[in-house]
């Protein structure tokens, strides 16, 4: 397994599993990029990842190859939340050029830091990708090294032509199952985005009220 170096959910599921579809759900804009965007740069980057807090190597633990493949933002907002990762800096202020000068030393050394780990990491940011084309995308950065996945998010991922008629919840449920089926297929694990519903949101105790009936029209099969 790959532990994801957020200790919280490493504790709760083990880590990631290979051959195992770990689904992420949240409402609207409460941070399901931004946790799976955490989990990238601990697996992949982080020096934090590999060493405890007296420089020690961590047993176990080795950076892996993250394929990234954000169908909500574009590669470039992932690296500047990378950034806001290593440095603190707003990625929106830094997206204006709103920074100061200490930042803007900041950012370039956050970018060769990371540009020393470029290895292991793979962006796939075309957008309107349906579920054949999220196959070949994986099978090719798993041919090129990567062992555990990111797929931001499921509601960005279209239907093939031939289910132009069926239900958005038929749609959803099919493809949670394939993408099950691929990490399966090629032994790794996938976490998944995944956009609760609107009862979610108007929910006045999300902790306790919370459940799989909350997936967007997902299907009871996603979990």
């Amino acid at each position: 397994y790959i532990e994801t170096g957020l200790e919280a959910i490493d504790n709760y599921i083990g880590g990631g599993y290979p051959g195992r579809l770990y689904i992420t759900g949240a409402a609207s804009n409460d941070g399901k990029s931004a946790l799976l965007t955490d989990i990238a740069y601990n697996v992949a980057i982080s020096d934090e990842y590999l060493f405890d807090k007296n420089k020690k190597p961590i047993p176990n633990r080795k950076p892996h190859k993250v394929g990234f493949i954000t169908l909500e933002m574009s590669a470039k907002e992932v690296v500047h939340r990378f950034v806001q990762i290593e440095t603190g800096i707003d990625p929106i202020r830094l997206e204006q050029g709103k920074v100061t000068e200490k930042e803007i030393k900041e950012f370039e050394k956050s970018i060769a830091f990371m540009d020393s780990k470029k290895e292991n990491l793979i962006f796939e940011d075309t957008p309107e990708m349906n579920i054949s084309q999220l196959r070949q995308k994986i099978r090719k950065m798993v041919a090129e090294g990567c062992d555990f996945f990111i797929v931001d998010q499921l509601q960005q991922i279209q239907p093939m032509q031939s289910m132009a008629n069926l239900s958005r919840h038929v749609i959803y449920d099919f493809i949670t199952y394939r993408l099950k089926a691929f990490c399966r297929e090629f032994n790794v694990p996938i976490f998944l985005a995944h956009q609760l519903n609107r009862s979610a949101d108007q929910s006045q105790n999300k902790t306790s009220e919370l459940s799989l009936a909350n997936l967007n029209e997902g299907g009871e099969r996603a979990a």
